[in-house]
Parts: structure tokens; C-alpha cells; sequence
């Protein structure tokens, strides 16, 4: 072979080791220049709903709590002998009130208001007056202050709820009166997980409580809520990182790592400390790198 053409030859492998030198370098910072932008678009959406949880959470609170000022409701409370002749008027004041209370609100299932014994006095819902509720959290939470608490599939209604509950205090002794209790359907919090728009064909939003079960719906699993468990890298790092307000100030890259499918995913988290809720941010790896 002439020194040319072994010139020639040397110099278009050089090139071509170069070529895919560069290109693998160039691919690799381009993969993770869209890794990074794919965690910001995830986190945000994650911190954006995040914050929409906590506010609805602190609503609920306040409406409930509010509630619980009411010198109707606290009147009727003080009339605990069932031979006062005003007890009457007052438990129909108070029926209303509550009756009332509820259709303003659609998202409210039921209103109880508990003697300072556990036993329901007075309800939205007349056929839970006399139903002793002194062993549920919602009545004993509510003893002392503002209760949420986490959701739980109620039989009497058929469907996932949360109950938020508040303590009836009497102004002058300050001794218990009462709890006032709102069950509270899913459907202002699934809405506030629920929408797609920037999640393309596979991202999602949902919630999984402390105990690892997912309690909003998922966009691929029927009947998810309560029922499916996901135990995922996502979930570990919400509570891993649980004491970080809005991971995305820490300019962390999105994990890969299977999903409670097992789908390879890209993902980001919060945690809502209230509640001991991860909010976990999804979308399939395959989709992510198209």
C-alpha cells in the first residue's frame, strides 16, 4: 500500500474515532440537557399542584372551623336535657343550619355535630342522628382542635371520602361542648390532580398516602384509589426529602426508575407534612425521550 493511500487511510479512521467521540459526547449532554428540562416541566406541575392541595387543605379547615363558631349549633349543644322544652326547637334550628350548610356546599357528603360524648346529635343526614361515633378519629382528633382526616372508604356512602373536624367549646367554662364534623367527597382534590394538560399520553399526577396506598385516581388503573400500593423509588424520595419545600429549587435530575405498572418513568415529587402525603409527577421514559 503506497504512503499516500496509508495516509489517507490513517486520517479518515482518526476522523471517524473523532466523529463518534464527539457524537457520543454531544448525545450524552443533549440527553441530559432534556432529562433536566423533562424534571423542571414535572416538578413545577408537581409544586403548582402541591401548593393547590395545601390551600384546598387549609379551605376545608377554615369552612369547618368557621362552622364551629356557630352560637346556633352551641346552643343546641348546652340543651343536653331531653326535657328542656326549648331542646326541641333548637335541635330543628340546628338541623337546618347544617341542611342548609350542606347544599351550599356540593363537595360536602354529610355534616355531624357530636354531644361532647361522641354521640351524633344532629346531622345533614337525619339517619346518622344517635349513631355513636366516640371511637372514630373524626370525633376524637376533633377534641381539641381543627382534624383532617385522611381518606377512608365509607360504607354508608359507598365511596372514598376525608372528614374534616372541630371542637364545640363552651365560651364561658371553655369545657368541651361537642365536635363538628364534615365528610368530604374527592371530587375538589381529584380535580385538582386530575388534569393532563402538559402530561402527554402517559404523564400523571396522583397521591399516595402515608401508609403507601394511592387515594386519587390513576390515569391507566381502574378502581386505584385506596386499593393500589406503590412502593417506588418516587414515594421512598417525597419522604426521604419530606422537610424540603419545592424540590425543583434543588436542581436535582429526574430519576429512572419503574413505575407501580413497572414502566420505566421519569418522575418528580412533593410532600404535603400535614397530611404525610407524597404527590407524585410521572410520565413514561419512552415518551419523555421520543
Amino acid at each position: 500500500m503506497k504512503i499516500a493511500n496509508k495516509i489517507s487511510l490513517s486520517f479518515l479512521i482518526t476522523v471517524l474515532i473523532l466523529t463518534i467521540i464527539a457524537g457520543t459526547v454531544f448525545y450524552l449532554i443533549a440527553k441530559d440537557s432534556l432529562q433536566k428540562a423533562i424534571y423542571n416541566n414535572l416538578a413545577t406541575a408537581c409544586c403548582f399542584r402541591s401548593d393547590n392541595i395545601k390551600t384546598y387543605l387549609k379551605m376545608l379547615e377554615i369552612s369547618v372551623g368557621q362552622l364551629s363558631q356557630s352560637t346556633v349549633l352551641a346552643d343546641f349543644l348546652k340543651l343536653s336535657d331531653k326535657e328542656n322544652p326549648q331542646r326541641n326547637d333548637a335541635f330543628d334550628v340546628a338541623m337546618k343550619r347544617l341542611a342548609r350548610t350542606k347544599e351550599a356546599n356540593p363537595a360536602i357528603a354529610e355534616f355531624l355535630l357530636m354531644n361532647k360524648t361522641g354521640r351524633v346529635a344532629a346531622s345533614s343526614d337525619k339517619s346518622s342522628i344517635g349513631q355513636d361515633e366516640s371511637a372514630d378519629s373524626i370525633f376524637l382528633g376533633g377534641q381539641k382542635e381543627i382534624f383532617i382526616k385522611d381518606v377512608y372508604y365509607s360504607e354508608t356512602f359507598k365511596e372514598p371520602l376525608m372528614a374534616v373536624s372541630a371542637p364545640f367549646m363552651d365560651g364561658v367554662t371553655g369545657k368541651l361542648l361537642g365536635v363538628l364534623a364534615a365528610r368530604v367527597r374527592l371530587t375538589d382534590l381529584n380535580n385538582i390532580v386530575a388534569s393532563e394538560i402538559g402530561m402527554g399520553k402517559t404523564g400523571e399526577i396522583y397521591i399516595v398516602n402515608e401508609y403507601g396506598y394511592m387515594i386519587t385516581p390513576s390515569r391507566f388503573e381502574k378502581g386505584a384509589v385506596l386499593k393500589q400500593k406503590v412502593d417506588t423509588e418516587n414515594v421512598r424520595q417525597a419522604r426521604l426529602h419530606k422537610d424540603i419545600e419545592h424540590l425543583l429549587s434543588q436542581q436535582k435530575v429526574a430519576g429512572i426508575y419503574p413505575d407501580y405498572r413497572g414502566v420505566q418513568v421519569l418522575g418528580a415529587n412533593e410532600y404535603i407534612p400535614l397530611m404525610q402525603w407524597a404527590v407524585i409527577a410521572e410520565i413514561d421514559a419512552k415518551e419523555a425521550f421520543r
